[in-house]
């Protein structure tokens, strides 16, 4: 059985990064403002109704899923503002390279991280693999400590008389 992402033609690989050109953005930012106009006209329990263009003028008409046209909604933005995307399964594997990135932390980090126990891995030969789902736990982790601390040095601050 053949994927769609198989049979979509492109060139770009599913586990590379998808760097918008400026064409891509204008068409993102386009697809952006049509997909929020068609989430404010419908009831959210319903699917979004959107019809596809194909390049030589055939349209066919499609139902997207909520959950689905919240996404794509998540990736044209991304692409509007000229973000590199990647799209990963969320029960994929991924080195410790690529979690640093997400985490946006260094590798050895990531590496101090697993071998801590903080963040599971399983080996390949010499090699970490890491669960996407217990990356991303660990990604919320780090930003409500984050939002924690932040918080506690404005009220440090403001009980300092730094705020006045």
């Amino acid at each position: 059985m053949t994927s769609i992402a198989e049979s979509a033609p492109t060139s770009h690989h599913a586990d590379e990064p998808l760097v918008p050109s400026e064409a891509d953005r204008e068409l993102a930012h386009r697809g952006k403002v049509v997909l929020m106009d068609a989430f404010r006209h419908q009831d959210n329990a319903q699917g979004v109704r959107s019809r596809l263009v194909i390049e030589d003028g055939e349209t066919q008409d499609i139902e997207l899923p909520p959950s689905t046209a919240r996404l794509l909604l998540t990736i044209l933005d991304h692409m509007a503002e000229g973000r590199s995307i990647s799209l990963t399964p969320y029960d994929a594997e991924v080195s410790t390279q690529v979690a640093a990135d997400i985490l946006n932390v260094s590798r050895p980090f990531v590496i101090k991280l697993v071998e801590d126990g903080t963040i599971p891995c399983r080996r390949v030969g010499s090699h970490r693999r890491l669960r996407m789902a217990d990356v991303v736990a660990h990604k919320h982790v780090m930003e409500a400590e984050f939002e924690q601390a932040a918080r506690r040095l404005t009220e440090l601050g403001q009980e300092l008389g730094g705020y006045d």
